[in-house]
């Protein structure tokens, strides 16, 4: 089945008139491993964005689509702790505990302090 991840990619490549073959051999794979990731059968390699990026000059509006449904498509998450203060790590370690059973109406709220964080970011 299509991933979040494989629609965007198989977007972009149709937007570019390109056949799954040769965007895997831009990319240095083969045909049957590109379709692996696009059909969430094989994990998306760390550089597969900015390799996206890079080799068809995405605009920032498709990296961000691309880096929004990796998230969607993946079956979990790791962080990297090392550089984290304990407050941080003690956040982090809360949340996963607790993410499960939060109600919906507590992740709504949770993605709106999150989307007001991003907006002050820019």
């Amino acid at each position: 089945m299509i991933t979040p991840f494989g629609k965007e990619l198989r977007r972009i490549r149709l937007n570019r008139d390109l056949l799954l073959k040769h965007m895997a051999e831009k990319l240095g794979f083969t045909s049957s491993y590109l379709s692996a990731i696009e059909n969430g059968k094989k994990r998306i390699p760390d550089n597969l964005i900015s390799d996206l990026a890079t080799l068809f000059k995405l605009s920032s509006k498709e990296i961000e689509k691309l880096e929004e449904s990796k998230l969607e498509s993946l079956d979990s998450i790791e962080f990297n702790i090392t550089k984290m203060d304990e407050t941080q790590k003690e956040v982090v370690f809360s949340f996963a505990r607790r993410f499960e059973n939060l109600s919906e109406d507590k992740l709504v709220k949770l993605r709106k302090i999150i989307e007001e964080f991003e907006l002050k970011e820019d």
